[in-house]
């Protein structure tokens, strides 16, 4: 059947909005707007309905009130115009749901969701090819060395590499790591054979290579688990998932043991200082303020002077005005444990969700996303906060059917159609 103009525009949106992660923040953030309203606007005689649905939805009713206390502490915070762009994931997550389950009703499927994120993690790797031949070119054309190369490009930027681009190699890898898992499921699905094992090895070789470059200790935490995860839910032999497991762990002890990159080495001699100071001082923090927080946009403020007030502190770290560098720790140092309630309850209803449809690349997702939240403060940037807002509530909107007990509404195209997990195990 032919698509309509609005149906190809949903499409667009669909796919392109997540991209958008790989742009340049304030253009990232102008994409974000211009997609999100393109898609409400297309079809806004569903948005009612599908609000309604999601109304009796319970992870959405917890993502309502952990909007709403978001809101709340705007009231009590000093600097309430940087505590509306902390709500911008709330609100995100709030919003996206609705435009997916209008986008569902609009095109009358949901496969759509699954070649979104090939494409978005196709798109993801397609980015590392250029990030690689632009940096082989430099070294070819140059009398640089590959230290050299590490050295001006490695760890923390590639904005002096794009000029289109300035993402963090930090939030870079979150996104690389599940996307990892999204091109080997795809690949093993299409592909057989020779084919197939190539495919899988030059994917991990390019993660890896990209991972060495980027120089991030919980990616590569992340990478093993991911690559064990996939390992795992393949209809292969024990002893060939237990000498493939093997295999990947000695290519990462012999990497970071045996000739670790200067961050690894400097970990292990010394330990990551910077955040075990970040963590004090945010657990300080959290013990005067533990039931409503500071409110949102004063968590850097009180960082600070918690920073300054302590015997034992890195200057370098007041300096640099570092936030929490904990995701857990940023959202109640905001809103306390009455507002991060409401998110924990969500992730543990996701895990769950999960686990009991075996959907693996879910569990993919919120391996990765727990893994970074637990080392970086990762919902106070667009790159994180869109990423995390708009693919975690695609699994969730995209699993209604399976999670909750539909509605009976003779005119819902989402009952007619009885929508199954298509993240589902084959």
């Amino acid at each position: 059947m032919k698509k309509s103009n609005v149906q190809k525009l949903y499409e667009i949106s669909f796919y392109f909005l997540p991209i958008s992660l790989l742009l340049r923040e304030h253009w990232g953030s102008k994409a974000i707007i211009l997609f999100v309203f393109l898609g409400l606007i297309a079809s806004v005689k569903l948005l009612k309905e599908s609000l309604f649905k999601l109304l009796k939805i319970r992870w959405y009713i917890f993502n309502l009130i952990h909007l709403f206390l978001g809101m709340l502490s705007l009231f009590y915070s000093s600097n309430w115009q940087a505590g509306i762009g902390r709500l911008s994931f709330s609100l995100l997550f709030v919003l996206f749901p609705i435009f997916q389950l209008t986008l569902f009703k609009k095109l009358g499927t949901n496969r759509i969701s699954l070649k979104m994120l090939r494409f978005f993690s196709i798109a993801i790797y397609c980015y590392c090819i250029l990030i690689l031949i632009k940096l082989l070119s430099i070294l070819m054309l140059t009398d640089s060395t590959l230290l050299d190369i590490k050295r001006s490009y490695g760890y923390l930027n590639f904005n002096n590499i794009y000029e289109y681009t300035e993402i963090n190699s930090m939030y870079f890898s979150m996104l690389l790591c599940f996307a990892l898992f999204v091109i080997l499921d795809s690949t093993s699905k299409f592909l057989s054979g020779w084919s197939r094992i190539v495919s899988h090895i030059v994917t991990i070789l390019v993660t890896l290579i990209m991972l060495i470059l980027i120089d991030s200790k919980v990616a590569y935490l992340a990478f093993i688990l991911i690559l064990i995860l996939f390992l795992y839910t393949r209809n292969i032999s024990r002893n060939i998932k237990i000498l493939s497991i093997g295999l990947f762990l000695g290519l990462i002890i012999s990497t970071l043991v045996i000739t670790p990159p200067n961050r690894i080495r400097r970990f292990i001699e010394a330990g990551d200082t910077t955040r075990v100071n970040n963590y004090v001082s945010s657990v300080e923090v959290i013990k005067n303020n533990y039931l409503f927080g500071v409110g949102y946009g004063d968590e850097l403020d009180e960082l600070q002077k918690t920073r300054k007030l302590a015997d034992k502190v890195d200057n370098y770290i007041i300096k640099m005005e570092y936030n929490a560098h904990n995701q857990f720790f940023e959202t109640i140092i905001g809103i306390g444990f009455i507002g991060f309630t409401p998110i924990f309850v969500l992730i543990i209803f996701s895990v769950m969700s999960a686990l009991k449809n075996k959907d693996v690349l879910f569990q993919s997702f919120l391996i990765v996303m727990c893994l970074f939240f637990t080392v970086e403060s990762v919902l106070v940037r667009h790159y994180g906060f869109l990423f995390c807002s708009f693919i975690w509530s695609v699994f969730l909107t995209y699993n209604i059917g399976n999670s909750q007990k539909v509605i009976d509404d003779k005119r819902s195209i989402f009952n007619r159609l009885q929508i199954t997990n298509i993240f589902r195990s084959r």
